[in-house]
């Protein structure tokens, strides 16, 4: 099949060309916004320059995307269309009751429009996914070369440098080493081991992990369009490194999210191996992800006695005292399962659950957007497609759901979650046009 059944734009090579640069561009500026901190190293007067450059190049790529939107193939421009109007709907939602800065669904409405002349043309959205996926590993693999300095192999000559997370104490004390070109460590070693957790480009470990994750998730996604068995062979090897590189990143909350990960795709295989259950695997793959995570697990959670406790005392994950930040939603007693309406509470600790957390701000009534994009991106990423392409995207949407879940909403979940929507329909319009 030709590209050009797929590509409604008509470019010459020098334009196609040119809108690869405006796109990578586009990427970065999504990618920095938010947390990937590749410009923190350079002069100020750079970085201003190269700041401009990134917004300037997703403008004018949201402007052609505006232009241009009519002629793209009705699929794709609801994909589109369902990242805007979501955006949209919550950016209002918090304006009224607190929730996301409004900056950032500004972003996350300017970006899918972006990704229109992108996605046009496979080319480009492939290369994309190359770039964000080997540059992921060139950072990875960067990054590691600081676990030489820490085995006293190699003398690096770290400085300190600020955290840059503002939590409203002083956490000095977790101030990063930075290696330049090599990225970040903590400044301590992990107990018992004998390096400091990795931080990568990313304001921290957590981050980071966030980062690492979605360069596997764009890795996964080539493997399955890829029908070369040495390219396969390549991209298994590279996620051999991620995982490697997850250890010395030494998160629990990556560790939780890659649990809850595993645990999703070994549902949707066994639903696979039923033809009954097959029939119905968006729909099953929603409850148990989707309202599993988001209101089963902690409502079953507020049920068990002094569970509060055991929680802080636990010695599994080596984190207990950081459960206070992610556990008061256990306080609400039987309020827990009864917000309807808005009720925004800034003070409400409900980290790494985004349907928690945005049922507790928003209700019942105000999340079934939200619900109704989850359903919709399943049934069109999990749905009939190869167990590869399913995990990917279940890996993305764990992610954004567990790890960093504000990031739904920020422009780089959205480049995220398109990229994977905008996948599974590309291999769907082309195994039609066969």
């Amino acid at each position: 099949m030709s590209s050009g059944s797929l590509a409604p734009f008509t470019r010459t090579q020098s334009q196609t060309y040119l809108t690869l640069l405006f796109a990578m561009l586009t990427v970065l500026f999504a990618l920095q916004q938010t947390g990937l901190a590749l410009l923190d190293y350079l002069p100020d007067a750079v970085t201003r320059i190269l700041q401009s450059a990134l917004v300037g190049a997703t403008i004018a790529m949201a402007s052609l995307g505006i232009a241009n939107f009519a002629r793209l193939p009705k699929s794709q421009s609801r994909i589109l269309v369902m990242f805007i109007a979501l955006n949209l709907f919550y950016g209002v939602a918090s304006a009224l009751f607190g929730g996301v800065r409004l900056l950032f669904h500004f972003e996350s409405v300017v970006v899918p429009l972006a990704l229109a002349p992108m996605i046009s043309d496979p080319r480009i959205w492939r290369a994309m996914l190359r770039g964000m996926f080997w540059g992921g590993m060139t950072l990875i693999v960067l990054n590691m070369v600081t676990l030489l300095h820490w085995a006293g192999i190699l003398h690096l000559n770290p400085v300190f440098i600020p955290r840059l997370v503002d939590v409203g104490r002083d956490i000095s004390s977790l101030d990063a080493y930075s290696f330049g070109i090599f990225g970040r460590t903590e400044n301590f070693e992990v107990t018992g081991q004998f390096f400091g957790r990795l931080h990568g480009w990313a304001l921290e470990p957590l981050h980071w992990g966030y980062f690492a994750t979605m360069t596997l998730a764009c890795g996964m996604l080539l493997y399955a369009l890829s029908h070369s068995a040495r390219e396969r062979l390549l991209y298994l090897c590279a996620f051999a490194i991620i995982a490697v590189h997850w250890y010395f990143i030494h998160s629990a909350s990556v560790f939780l999210t890659l649990t809850a990960w595993l645990v999703a795709v070994a549902m949707l295989g066994f639903v696979r191996l039923w033809r009954r259950l097959r029939k119905r695997e968006t729909f099953i793959s929603f409850v148990g992800v989707i309202l599993g995570i988001g209101f089963a697990v902690p409502f079953a959670l507020s049920f068990i006695p002094e569970i509060e406790t055991l929680l802080y005392s636990e010695q599994v994950t080596g984190k207990g005292s950081n459960w206070s930040m992610k556990i008061g939603f256990l306080g609400l007693g039987s309020d827990l399962f009864t917000r309807f309406l808005p009720l925004y509470d800034p003070d409400l600790e409900t980290s790494h659950n985004l349907v928690l957390e945005m049922y507790l701000h928003y209700g019942y009534f105000l999340i079934v957007p939200l619900l109704y994009f989850f359903y919709a991106y399943l049934r069109r990423t999990v749905n009939d497609t190869p167990m590869m392409l399913s995990a990917a995207a279940l890996l993305v949407l764990v992610c954004h759901l567990m790890l960093v879940p504000n990031a739904m909403f920020y422009p780089g979940g959205v480049l995220l979650l398109g990229l994977v929507m905008i996948t599974a329909e590309y291999r769907r319009r082309r195994l039609a046009n066969d």
